[in-house]
């Protein structure tokens, strides 16, 4: 089930908030249960009747990403998940975005963190104990991501002992000293 809301932004551009709540079965055995809020934004059109010069896209563009820009800095998490994505799209990863997303507490920003410490994937170095702690924040947030309780099964007792201790004790910018400076010791990360 889902709405979906339309709205003009400051320079025109038309935003959609989709807000989905979605219950069910993955392979019919894993349950699981998801609510996301996403938003699309699409320049303003142009008169029928002009066309729109390069000049006159790209102004519009960088209006559009200056205002994206500052609502992610005033620490729109939503915003700054677009722009982490937006990045993705383009195949550049810009994982600040990302961090700031998963500091505000946004869930898929959390969830694709223990992903890609899973698999070790776009210059993340794979790490299953980092990964159980993203699930864990997500699961925290009352969700259920799929597929962590196989990650936490293949973690020794001692790595699980070190993964719950970097959940509970986890702060706001450890995802970025984690991604940003390539820190490897995860007691450097709770400091």
């Amino acid at each position: 089930s889902g709405t979906r809301k339309y709205f003009l932004s400051e320079y025109g551009s038309l935003v959609q908030e989709q807000d989905v709540t979605a219950r069910g079965h993955t392979e019919i055995v894993f349950p699981y249960s998801v609510r996301a809020i996403e938003y699309s934004r699409w320049l303003r059109a142009v008169k029928p009747s002009s066309i729109a010069t390069d000049s006159e896209v790209h102004d519009l563009k960088y209006a559009d990403e200056k205002l994206l820009s500052s609502e992610a800095t005033a620490g729109n998490a939503a915003a700054q998940w677009v722009l982490y994505k937006r990045s993705e799209s383009r195949g550049v990863y810009d994982f600040r975005w990302l961090c700031k997303a998963a500091d505000q507490g946004y869930y898929r920003a959390r969830w694709v963190l223990g992903y890609l410490h899973n698999n070790g994937l776009h210059g993340v170095r794979k790490d299953l104990v980092l990964s159980s702690m993203w699930y864990g924040l997500v699961e925290s947030d009352g969700y259920d991501p799929a597929g962590v309780e196989n990650i936490r099964k293949q973690l020794t007792p001692e790595q699980l002992i070190e993964s719950r201790h970097l959940y509970e004790n986890w702060k706001p910018g450890q995802c970025e000293r984690e991604l940003l400076r390539k820190e490897s010791n995860h007691s450097e990360i709770l400091q």
